[in-house]
């Protein structure tokens, strides 16, 4: 008898070891994945806003929330920041994009000059600040990072 409650005890110890193993190894695979969601929306946010804006003809207006400007073809648009979501517009035919996962926050800011600006070439400098990603399940925030985590503030030179 003595021998079943010794086994039995070793095992449930050995059980409780594994179990907290499994825990802990799986906390540390969803903080990566947190942080990996979250350079990738950085990453796919600012391949947009490069896109759009270098195929700009001409920077109309810039203010801290938005940017509007001309592109190629002539068609008025806009990128802007609205409650926490990067938003590109089109203002002629009016549609708008939606430019990052519903769980995932971030702060920016635009800056820089205009094309009517005399002697200066136009550029948009796109300053992303903070990003935080959320647990889906339950809207904690797993993961943050910030702009001197990563350097988020970008250049970009319009043509």
């Amino acid at each position: 008898m003595l021998e079943i409650v010794i086994a039995t005890a070793i095992f449930g110890l050995v059980a409780v070891i594994s179990l907290s193993s499994v825990t802990t190894f799986t906390k540390a695979d969803n903080r990566t994945k947190y942080k990996r969601d979250a350079i990738d929306t950085y990453q796919n946010i600012y391949q947009i806003i490069s896109r759009e804006l270098w195929s700009a003809k001409s920077i109309d207006d810039i203010s801290n929330t938005k940017v509007e400007y001309t592109d190629a073809s002539g068609a008025k648009q806009a990128l802007e920041i609205k409650g926490n979501k990067i938003t590109l517009t089109n203002m002629v035919a009016p549609q708008t994009i939606k430019m990052q996962a519903d769980n995932v926050d971030i702060v920016a800011s635009f800056s820089g000059k205009t094309s009517v600006s005399s002697s200066v070439q136009p550029y948009v400098v796109v300053n992303i600040s903070k990003i935080s990603v959320k647990n889906p399940k339950n809207s904690i925030v797993e993961d943050e990072l910030t702009g001197d985590d990563m350097g988020f503030t970008k250049v970009l030179r319009i043509r």
